[in-house]
């Protein structure tokens, strides 16, 4: 699809009932408790989906454009890229092109930090199966983290969750619905999605980290605090969670463990 075209189909499937930017991404049963009715983060309604359905059959699953380049938290290793794109070429070279071949390519170059080259695998499956909703929710990832694209990334999320996402890779679209949620400034939302993650799987460290970072811009430290905490327990080499609870300690008057907690975290 043509960077002229995206914008229009955006604005046409926003603008399908049900896809107003104003609810959950468990329905009425979800506990984040969002209303259903002009949600944007809700399944896509019959109509909207049947749009981007045909739209990704007749190839354009090409939703260009960077809006501003990659979110800030986005924190990934890139060392060895080179290294592991080549690993991950050799060790499909030579077999058939098929789907298990190009996701395992997909992922590789995913870990690689090629989110361009991982999108375009996936997009050719997507083309030949439209309505798979793993394919939607993966393309969607790749999407958000190589063009930070929210807008097109969220309708391949609402799809995905339309056509029936198994409840195992719950936790993964609700985190990114929750970064989703943080780039269009929805804070309260993010905080929703992000806990609906920890409720799913009670040690997802970024998910609490997020959840912390989001209690510290509001302005309730103590949330955060525990939730730094939680992080570091779980995950001591967390950079993040443990420079912001090192800062937190030493607000609290404990200088010498927030500042040794400091250190260690200038050492990560």
């Amino acid at each position: 699809m043509s960077r002229a075209v995206l914008p229009t189909l955006v604005a046409l499937l926003l603008a399908a009932p049900g896809c107003s930017r104003d609810a959950s991404p468990d329905g009425a049963a979800d506990p984040t408790g969002a209303e259903t009715a002009g949600d944007p983060y809700a399944p896509l309604p019959p109509d909207a989906l049947e749009k981007l359905v045909d739209a990704v059959a007749a190839g354009s699953t090409d939703e260009g454009g960077t809006e501003d380049g990659p979110p800030p938290s986005l924190d990934r290793p890139y060392a060895r890229r080179a290294e592991a794109i080549e690993e991950a070429r050799a060790a499909v070279r030579g077999a058939p092109t098929s789907r298990a071949r190009r996701l395992d390519l997909a992922r590789a170059y995913s870990g690689a930090g090629r989110y361009d080259l991982a999108r375009a695998e996936i997009g050719h499956l997507l083309r030949d199966d439209p309505r798979d909703a793993a394919l939607h929710h993966a393309y969607a990832r790749e999407l958000y983290y190589e063009r930070f694209a929210v807008d097109a990334a969220l309708l391949h999320l609402r799809a995905a969750r339309t056509l029936g996402l198994p409840p195992a890779d719950a936790p993964d679209l609700l985190f990114l619905l929750g970064e989703i949620a943080e780039a269009r400034d929805d804070a309260a939302r993010a905080e929703r999605f992000f806990a609906n993650v920890v409720k799913r799987q009670p040690n997802h460290a970024e998910a609490l980290y997020r959840l912390g970072a989001l209690a510290r811009a509001r302005g309730d430290d103590a949330a955060a605090f525990e939730r730094f905490q939680r992080v570091v327990r779980i995950d001591p080499r967390h950079v993040a969670a443990s420079f912001g609870l090192g800062r937190l300690l030493v607000g609290r008057g404990a200088v010498e463990e927030g500042e040794r907690l400091l250190a260690r975290h200038a050492r990560l």
